[in-house]
């Protein structure tokens, strides 16, 4: 029943507010037209007797009024989802790779869910506003996260960021990325083994996407792990740090694939951080392939709502997210990009990031040195 009213709800109010004085006018006049009559024929006794049906009259109204209200409350309360622009946060400038693949995402999802996505880029704060303000926000489906791991892991264990990362909403993650060792086209060095062994001599620039990040980890592993001598250099995003890499001041980057296809004949790749080699770049080697014991990294995109979103919005946005991932247009869009899209459940997400936590917080002391 609740689904057949069509009647905006200002405009019932409004109607039964102007039912409910009409009715009370007719009942205090009916009233006061026989209480002389009562008063003549039953003296003063009538009259009260009168007055007390009226009063019990108007107070029946009072009571039909607060019912129906309450029936308007409730309707309104129960509006279906979503019923307007739902918004997707992302904490970082435009141009990264979260950034182009999560805009993809909002395309097809607006098709699924019948309302505008729009997706919404603050990176102030060190991307840790937007996460906060997805955090704080209500819990009705219609503020987001694109939820970018390990980062958001490390800037909370590694950084003491202010929130909780696993007490956020988890809804189905959509892509993941391996990350690559990369270098400068026009660099001298053309294999990893020439890195290591020119860092001997003077040690080298390593850009990252920002202090914290996933990049960060995979530098500072280099470093630790397989003995290049590197001087981290943190920048706000990764597009900030690949426009350097590209102009020359920096000597290499951790990035991921789609940076890597977007600028493919300016850069060479060196290695790839995995336990197995990449299928649209099968030539380069990983790190295990060439001696080095390094965890396997990768990064992950899913999306993710305010603690205590109800189970039944969750379930909404991950039915189309489903149907959004088999799609076969949206599919080829993000191979194009560097990686097919991938779907886990909310749950699945979320034993991901326990995963990750596991691992950052493993490596934790990595970051304190960051030169």
């Amino acid at each position: 029943m609740t689904h057949s009213l069509n009647i905006p709800i200002v405009q019932l109010l409004k109607d039964l507010e102007e039912s409910f004085k009409v009715g009370a006018r007719i009942l205090i006049g009916w009233g006061l037209k026989t209480h002389s009559g009562y008063l003549s024929s039953h003296g003063k006794g009538g009259l009260i007797m009168k007055t007390k049906g009226c009063v019990r009259a108007l107070a029946l109204g009072v009571m039909v009024l607060v019912t129906m209200l309450a029936f308007v409350g409730t309707t309104s309360a129960k509006e279906k989802y979503p019923s307007r622009e739902i918004t997707i946060v992302i904490q970082y400038k435009p141009g990264g790779p979260i950034d182009l693949v999560t805009r993809v995402l909002a395309e097809y999802l607006k098709k699924e869910l019948g309302v505008p996505v729009i997706v919404d880029n603050r990176p102030e704060g060190a991307a840790v506003k937007g996460l906060l303000d997805v955090f704080k926000a209500k819990p009705d489906g219609y503020t987001l996260l694109a939820n970018l791991m390990p980062r958001n892991v490390q800037m909370e264990v590694v950084y003491n960021a202010p929130y909780k990362i696993l007490d956020l909403t988890y809804l189905p993650a959509y892509y993941r990325l391996e990350g690559f060792l990369i270098v400068n086209r026009d660099s001298p060095y053309k294999t990893l083994k020439d890195l290591v062994q020119a860092s001997k001599k003077k040690s080298v620039n390593a850009g990252t996407c920002g202090q914290g990040s996933r990049s960060h980890l995979e530098v500072m592993l280099l470093k630790q792990k397989v003995g290049v001598d590197l001087e981290v250099v943190p920048f706000n995003g990764c597009a900030n740090c690949m426009m350097a890499l590209l102009g020359g001041h920096v000597d290499l980057m951790a990035s991921e694939a789609p940076a890597m296809l977007i600028q493919g004949a300016k850069i060479r790749t060196l290695a790839v951080y995995s336990d197995r080699r990449h299928e649209k770049f099968p030539d380069v080697p990983t790190f295990k392939e060439l001696g080095y014991d390094l965890p396997a990294e990768y990064t992950m995109f899913g999306l993710s709502g305010p603690p205590g979103l109800p189970e039944d919005i969750s379930k909404i946005i991950a039915e189309a997210m489903a149907k959004v991932i088999k799609n076969p247009e949206f599919i080829r869009k993000l191979e194009a990009m560097g990686a097919p899209p991938i779907y886990l459940s909310g749950p699945e997400f979320r034993a991901v990031v326990e995963s990750m936590y596991k691992l950052i917080t493993e490596y934790k002391g990595i970051f304190v040195e960051t030169k």
